[in-house]
């Protein structure tokens, strides 16, 4: 059986402009949940080969807790050079 991959939706630079893109990110889940009782129950940010590059990407990963149903929305950001990367640091 071949190994199912999570959907990765692609960030671009021109999609996010000045706006922060932990903002970005989180007004995108709002729009998804939009009308639902939902919280961002864990955050992620890795980097790693996925299914369509062999080349490490940079990923950002939401769980999500809607309703007692799990949920997990990732974001490949690697195309966006101006960003903090490591928030905090």
């Amino acid at each position: 059986m071949a190994k199912k991959f999570p959907t990765i939706y692609h960030v671009k630079k021109e999609q996010v402009g000045s706006t922060d893109l932990a903002d970005f990110l989180r007004n995108a889940i709002h729009r998804q949940f939009a009308n639902k009782d939902y919280y961002i129950a864990r955050e992620e940010i890795v980097e790693m080969p996925t299914h369509y590059s062999t080349s490490p990407r940079q990923l950002r990963g939401f769980m999500i807790n809607e309703n007692g149903k799990g949920h997990a929305i990732w974001f490949d950001v690697t195309d966006i050079s101006t960003f903090n990367w490591a928030p905090g640091r």
